[in-house]
């Protein structure tokens, strides 16, 4: 008797498939909601009033960016601090650390280092606009060998059904005397 996995019926399995799953947001999407988000709280800071702890550092609402993409707000957490943290933030050659998102910089809390979050989704943006413009000119030169191959076929297919007379050269026959040619040196 074969062993049923547990948790998992033919049904549901069918089930999973058919209904479409909601893709993780990329690293640039996310990026780009927070740059949309929180620009403007970027550029209204005020050393005189300050809102926050640091200008660079700007406060976000994992929450509210979750929501955005109808995911669950860890999914959002996770990916900036296990996996954006470690890929883009780094130390100094004096030892100082540099956050890309930290749990809390002063008083506030899930903070990104908002310029040099700015600097890395204009680094995406450009691999991203490489990516496009090659798949662009690849499906440009597809549909442009389709169409010669198209047209190739209808050319080919026309000429096969005009008769073998019209391709014949016409030539003069035994019995039809040339035109004898005029010598105009001799009278």
């Amino acid at each position: 008797m074969a062993e049923k996995r547990q948790g998992f019926s033919t049904a549901k399995s069918l089930f999973l498939v058919l209904i479409p799953m909601n893709r993780p947001p990329t690293d640039f999407a996310i990026l780009r909601e927070i740059y949309d988000r929180y620009y403007s709280t970027f550029c209204e800071y005020s050393r005189d009033t300050p809102t926050r702890s640091a200008k660079v550092m700007i406060p976000i609402n994992v929450v509210d960016i979750a929501k955005k993409f109808r995911t669950d707000p860890d999914v959002i957490f996770g990916r900036l601090y296990f996996h954006l943290e470690p890929k883009y933030g780094f130390e100094k050659k004096d030892g100082t650390k540099v956050a890309f998102f930290a749990l809390k910089a002063g008083d506030d809390k899930h903070c990104i280092n908002f310029p040099l979050m700015t600097s890395h989704m204009a680094a995406l943006w450009e691999e991203r606009k490489r990516h496009f413009t090659s798949r662009y000119l690849a499906i440009a030169a597809l549909v442009i060998s389709a169409v010669t191959f198209t047209l190739t076929v209808v050319r080919d297919s026309r000429s096969a059904a005009v008769p073998e007379a019209a391709h014949a050269v016409v030539t003069p026959t035994a019995g039809v005397a040339a035109a004898p040619s005029v010598d105009t040196a001799h009278p």
